[in-house]
């Protein structure tokens, strides 16, 4: 089988294992494949049989691969099936037998690409190439190769592959010394190799281009890449490679005419190749030292050379004409397959001419049979119409009598929304009253106060109490307005939600912040116990508002020394956040009172506290709005709790539904 200078690596590319036959493994999987029963960890045990003898015996190999598809089949494992038939390209692809291998790569692509396993329909593509480029087929191996590179190219894991098909096409246009164009690919295969750091496929790349620089006779150019190729294939151990580097470094010494280096080079070639057991550059090396001797008049040694090469080349020849036979074939077989296809095509055409003359008759005689038909439905028809318009009118009569139920309840709705909207206006109206007087009585105080200032009736002792008590009336009354304006555009316009991920801690220090002048001055302590990194979902100016009500509902009814504390915790896929209280409470018909959607209901505070009932009115249409939730726990003189929910960071949630 032809061996190009990177044709072997991609093979080495989709196989578990490149290295010779591991005997110890072997046997290991050999015991182990006797005792499995018969399921797809079997198929999976044989595959990595299979690669262990794929190199070592080709005969083995193929037989491994067949029981790997038998097994497949049985089981209907569509994996496995498709690995089975690559493996078996494979095998006949070592063997010779171009047709065969192609045949089973042909039949793996479509298995691969029901299961969506793209790389190895690249894979599959890459080898048919490599077979058509033994066949000698150049148009046939590019368009394969060009094939594997396209599926190759937006896989995450399809770099490496692309880089080994690229220096294929590299060596195809080499084949047929269409040197540029063997340079780009070259190149090209290099960049992906270097970015990958894959240093065999480096080390492979230069040595190619090298290559192509002698074929051109630019040996400066060809120099720089072998001795750059030569360092890395040394690191690692490539014999392969080093065959090459040296053979070709011989070639330029001799192009220089220095005939004992070139000597050296062939000489270290040949004990690389004896190595890899590679028979084409083995029958190289023969060659060339036996022109070397000659060159040097040791006719001796150029003779001995000279049989060497003789004898080894012959074998090769007749591989070689193996390869021509088995194209032959080949191309016997595609026009054997023509000539089948149009037989069948002219066999199809005939069958579709009588198709088209039995269809004629059959509608001819439809034809008849749907004028009989016609008459007799006419008949059928005239002596239904009667009947059916009876029954469209008894139809028509229960339409009606729907019709007017519907009207009936569309009736019922119209007084049903009237009550809620006159119970609206009414609760309105009772808003507006609350409003008017609660913001009438400060603003009076404020005016009067400023006539006191302005008569400079004060001393400056009175004046001060005078300008504290201001400030408590001008805070209520700013609060309040806060409230009335988010309330008005709820009612007006709604609220625009912008819910995203927020730090809890710190918007609840924001909402506690602007209430710690007034919780002092009744010498009331806030604190809060929050577990770290709560993250919530939602509205965050809308949560912060929330809890600054509830924390000022709290200053408002707690006496002097009392204690408010505000604690957030996770439970399940939702944060819990509570205003604790030790204020005076709220009973019963109270708490009632306060959720009723239509009442604001408002009692005051420790220290004589106005409200409107508006706080706990903005609390639940944010929280409504947020996916949230407000529970109310009081006991009369001892303390309430204010409990709502809110969703936690999305992230949370998906891993907790994942768990």
């Amino acid at each position: 089988m032809r061996v190009l200078s990177l044709s072997l690596l991609h093979i080495l590319l989709f196989s578990l294992s490149g290295h010779a036959q591991n005997k110890h493994l072997t046997d290991s999987l050999q015991a182990v494949l006797k005792t499995m029963p018969e399921d797809t960890n079997k198929v999976e045990v044989l595959r990595l049989l299979f690669n262990e003898y794929r190199y070592s015996d080709h005969e083995q190999a193929r037989v491994i691969a067949q029981e790997e598809l038998r097994l497949s089949l049985q089981l209907k494992y569509t994996l496995g099936e498709a690995s089975a038939y690559r493996h078996l390209g494979i095998s006949y692809a070592h063997k010779g037998k171009s047709v065969q291998a192609i045949e089973y790569y042909l039949k793996a692509i479509p298995l691969y690409e029901r299961i969506h396993e793209s790389f190895f329909v690249g894979a599959c593509y890459n080898n048919i190439g490599s077979v058509y480029m033994d066949l000698k087929e150049w148009d046939k191996a590019q368009n394969n190769l060009f094939k594997a590179i396209t599926i190759w190219k937006p896989l995450s894991d399809g770099p490496e592959g692309t880089c080994i098909a690229l220096s294929n096409l590299g060596d195809i246009y080499l084949e047929q010394k269409q040197y540029k164009q063997a340079l780009q690919m070259y190149e090209q295969s290099l960049e992906i190799a270097q970015q990958l750091k894959l240093t065999w496929l480096i080390a492979g790349t230069q040595t190619s281009i090298g290559n192509v620089y002698i074929r051109q006779q630019e040996y400066t150019k060809a120099t720089s890449y072998l001795t750059k190729a030569l360092v890395i294939a040394e690191q690692n151990h490539s014999n392969s490679i080093l065959t090459q580097i040296y053979y070709y470094q011989s070639e330029i010494s001799l192009a220089s005419n220095q005939l004992q280096n070139a000597l050296d080079q062939a000489f270290k070639a040949l004990s690389f190749t004896k190595k890899t057991k590679s028979s084409r550059w083995q029958v190289k090396c023969y060659k060339q030292l036996a022109h070397i001797f000659t060159l040097q008049e040791n006719y001796k040694q150029g003779v001995h050379f000279q049989d060497l090469y003789i004898s080894l080349n012959d074998s090769l020849n007749n591989v070689q004409q193996a390869l021509q036979i088995e194209k032959l074939q080949y191309n016997y077989q595609l026009e054997k397959k023509d000539l089948i296809n149009q037989s069948l095509l002219k066999d199809k055409k005939l069958k579709e001419e009588e198709f088209d003359r039995n269809k004629t008759r059959r509608r001819f005689i439809l034809g008849l049979l749907l004028i009989f038909i016609a008459t007799t439905v006419f008949y059928r028809i005239t002596y239904k119409r009667q009947k059916r318009m009876n029954q469209t009118m008894a139809l028509q009569q229960q339409e009606i009598e729907a019709q007017n139920e519907e009207i009936r309840s569309q009736n019922d709705q119209i007084s049903i929304q009237r009550e809620d909207l006159t119970k609206a206006n009414a609760a309105l109206n009772k808003l507006f009253s609350i409003i008017a007087h609660d913001l009438r009585a400060p603003f009076r105080s404020i005016e009067g106060t400023i006539t006191l200032f302005e008569e400079e009736l004060l001393d400056p002792q009175e004046m001060q109490i005078v300008v504290q008590k201001l400030g408590t009336q001008v805070h209520k009354s700013s609060e309040l307005l806060d409230k009335l304006l988010l309330w008005s555009k709820s009612q007006l316009e709604g609220f625009q939600v912008n819910p995203k991920t927020f730090d809890l801690a710190e918007v609840i220090f924001r909402s506690t912040e602007i209430l710690e002048i007034q919780a002092n001055q009744k010498k009331i302590s806030i604190t809060t116990e929050i577990e770290s990194s709560l993250k919530g979902y939602a509205d965050p100016d809308m949560i912060e508002t929330i809890v600054r009500n509830l924390v000022s509902n709290a200053i408002k009814f707690c006496k002097e020394n009392d204690t408010i504390c505000i604690r957030a915790i996770l439970k399940g896929s939702h944060i819990s956040v509570s205003v604790h209280d030790t204020g005076q409470g709220i009973d019963e018909e109270v708490r009632k009172k306060i959720l009723t959607p239509t009442s604001f209901y408002s009692t005051v505070g420790t220290s004589g506290e106005k409200g409107t009932g508006l706080g706990i009115h903005l609390c639940l249409e944010f929280l409504a709005l947020n996916n949230g939730h407000l529970h109310i726990e009081s006991i009369p003189g001892e303390g309430s709790i204010f409990t709502f929910t809110l969703p936690q960071e999305r992230s949370k949630i998906h891993e907790a539904s994942i768990c």
